[in-house]
């Protein structure tokens, strides 16, 4: 196997630095100017996100009961990953206000420094130059764009994901135990703000069995993940304990909405094909899936490469019911971004080993522009023209008016356009539709798509429901959904019912 040993670098540090530190800049601002929307919309993983920190901003912080609004008549307090993001949101909300913008601001310096940590620590293995363009291919990858301005938790785990890594890095090659104390640190942050961050701890064991096996000998290596491993199972049994309170989960651990796939469906080519789709989409990309074939190519591929791949293919796969979908398991690549940045800087280092001419800076703000620019450009229209749908959506609309018809503390009732069930994967699904609740800032209740309407919509106006949306065009004359309803609005957004 390839050595894995850390190059030489090749380039100046302070000159390269400078340059990238322009770069980053530059990206920050197109992305707060130019990219990030001014409301997140429709975008149902936002609007969760942004109500548990609407909802700590106005009930309290409590980072062990996380509340949402589609708890009923309850407290809403639900099954979660820890919500360390929404909590840094919510302390925001409290000194600048109800806004949208400080979670976008939070994940957009969590992707900084991210690209930031990658371009600083990997100059010893992969050389300065080829170490910057590792932190501009991730920023430049779709997800780079995407998650960086979203109301999402993915951008922090990522940036905890990519410091484990590192640090884990650090302690294989020296031994150091306080670089495996970082490493344990950040691999747990990471696992608590978003459970598959575990597959790091595929990648750490790995890289140590390929390169590195006389640290598989030393008690500390077991006694870290020991603890990540007890500390990220603790979590998830204190957040049972709410599901076992409420019955609210977002299927983290409880009520059978599992990204896991059944055997028969680990034997289907075409989810594969649509797996391998999402990876030149949302993964390493068509430019990391080139510099990967490259350094396969010339038998440069090391054992940090070859693990960061396994774990996240693994990853991939056991996540597969939603990894292979663009309308729902794109944040399930975002580990694949950071192994394609890692595969472009490393073979941008192999580059510069070859052919000292490449050192120039010439040469290196020109490939700087072709692997991190370009695409950036690509994937910035994507997202902006996303961005657009869902801001403009019905659903949007259909939102104003259900605040405009019902007054603040008035329990809702939402249909969802999900069944509760999935006929194809056999799974249940997590049908709970929490943008109109969101964004006419109410509570309520969210109802399944094949559930029978009337009996359970009978029993929410029993416990308080006054209003019912629901998101199904309208025909010219609607039905009463249960007797004595009375028709507030029917259009092509949908309808609403006085209850």
């Amino acid at each position: 196997m390839p050595s894995s040993a850390p190059l030489q670098p090749s380039a100046p540090a302070r000159r390269v630095f400078a340059w990238f530190l322009a770069a980053l800049c530059a990206w920050a601002l197109a992305q707060w100017l130019w990219v990030r929307p001014d409301s997140i919309g429709a975008s149902w993983r936002e609007c969760d996100t942004q109500a548990i920190a609407r909802n700590f901003h106005r009930f309290g912080l409590d980072l062990l009961r996380p509340r949402i609004d589609w708890g009923g008549d309850g407290p809403g307090f639900v099954e979660s990953e820890l919500p360390l993001y929404t909590a840094g949101v919510a302390l925001l909300l409290g000194r600048f206000g109800e806004a949208e913008w400080p979670g976008q601001l939070l994940s957009l310096l969590a992707l900084c420094a991210t690209a930031s940590a990658l371009a600083l620590c990997t100059r010893r293995r992969f050389g300065n130059a080829p170490a910057a363009l590792c932190g501009l291919a991730l920023l430049g990858s779709q997800l780079g764009v995407s998650l960086s301005i979203s109301v999402m938790p993915d951008a922090s785990a990522l940036l905890c994901f990519t410091l484990g890594w590192l640090a884990f890095l650090d302690y294989a090659d020296s031994g150091r135990l306080r670089s495996l104390g970082l490493a344990g640190a950040a691999t747990l942050l990471a696992a608590w703000i978003k459970a598959p961050a575990l597959q790091l701890g595929v990648a750490q064991f790995l890289l140590l069995a390929l390169a590195h096996r006389e640290r598989l000998r030393q008690p500390a290596t077991w006694l870290m993940w020991g603890a990540v491993l007890a500390g990220a199972a603790l979590q998830l049994w204190q957040a049972r304990q709410l599901y076992l309170e409420t019955g609210l989960t977002f299927g983290v651990l409880s009520g059978g909405d599992t990204k896991f796939p059944h055997p028969e469906h680990l034997a289907m080519p075409g989810l594969y094909l649509d797996l391998l789709g999402m990876a030149l989409r949302f993964g390493p990309g068509l430019v990391g899936l080139a510099a990967g074939a490259a350094l396969l190519w010339t038998r440069r591929l090391g054992a940090a490469e070859l693990a960061l791949a396994a774990s996240y293919g693994l990853g991939a796969v056991v996540s597969l019911r939603y990894s292979h979908s663009p309308d729902s398991g794109a944040h399930y690549h975002m580990f694949g971004a950071l192994l394609g940045a890692w595969w472009v800087g490393k073979a941008a280092s192999v580059a510069t080993q070859r052919s000292p001419a490449w050192r120039g800076r010439g040469v290196f703000a020109g490939a700087s522009l072709g692997l991190a620019l370009m695409p950036y450009l690509g994937h910035a229209l994507l997202e902006r023209d996303w961005r657009r749908e869902v801001t403009s959506a019905q659903t949007v609309e259909l939102a104003r008016l259900a605040a405009e018809h019902s007054r603040p503390g008035e329990l809702l009732v939402v249909l969802s356009p999900k069944p509760r069930e999935d006929p194809f994967w056999r799974r249940r699904n997590n049908f709970e539709e929490p943008t109109i609740l969101y964004l006419a800032d109410r509570r309520g209740w969210v109802l399944a798509a094949d559930e029978p309407l009337g009996e359970r919509l009978e029993s929410c106006r029993q416990r308080g429901a006054r209003l019912f949306v629901d998101g199904r065009p309208a025909s010219l004359a609607p039905l009463p959904p249960v007797p004595g309803a009375r028709l507030l609005f029917a259009g092509s957004q949908g309808s609403l019912w006085r209850l």
